[in-house]
């Protein structure tokens, strides 16, 4: 009997390898370091933000299991860049 996820068909380790893949092998895009960072009271839970660039903000929110780097390693540089 195949063990998978509720509503999936993929076999578990299957999903084990694409996350140690995606860890392992995470995004090195971003190479900025953060003007700001630290946490935030949201609805009394702390929030860990950082900050890149400056101008109007943009909210962008990681999925489960990534972090900031691996979900917007790439991106971050290029929003954070100033208009000349």
């Amino acid at each position: 009997m195949k063990r998978v996820f509720k509503g999936s068909n993929v076999p578990k380790p299957v999903l084990l390898i694409a996350m140690l893949f995606f860890t392992v092998f995470q995004s090195n895009g971003q190479q900025n370091k953060p003007a700001d960072s630290g946490y935030v009271p949201v609805n009394g839970i702390k929030v860990y933000y950082e900050v890149y660039g400056e101008g109007r903000p943009v909210v962008v929110l990681h999925g489960a299991f990534m972090t900031i780097a691996m979900n917007w390693g790439q991106l971050i540089p290029e929003l954070s860049k100033q208009e000349k």
